[in-house]
């Protein structure tokens, strides 16, 4: 079994990539619908690929803490993080 890390690597560089494109693309169309939704509701606010990433990050944080030992939800949050270097140029 691979590690936390090494499953979010092979997740983010694997399937996700193939099937979603690179995680910058994919963020921008979240972020995308996320602004289009504020927007109608009168909100002010512009989220970036960095806001989803770091959103996505606290809706996996929240599972945590109703299950703690679950690993998918660390997984997730490895590969978010990881997506999120990658749409930002940190991580190529």
């Amino acid at each position: 079994m691979l590690s936390v890390l090494g499953e979010a690597e092979a997740v983010v560089y694997g399937e996700r990539a193939a099937v979603y494109g690179h995680p910058k693309d994919n963020f921008l169309r979240i972020a995308a619908l996320w602004n289009g939704w504020l927007t109608a509701r009168g909100i002010a606010y512009a989220f970036t690929p960095e806001d989803t990433a770091d959103l996505l990050i606290l809706v996996k944080l929240a599972r945590l803490m109703a299950t703690p030992d679950h690993r998918d939800s660390m997984v997730d949050i490895a590969g978010y993080a990881g997506a999120r270097a990658r749409a930002t140029g940190v991580d190529a």
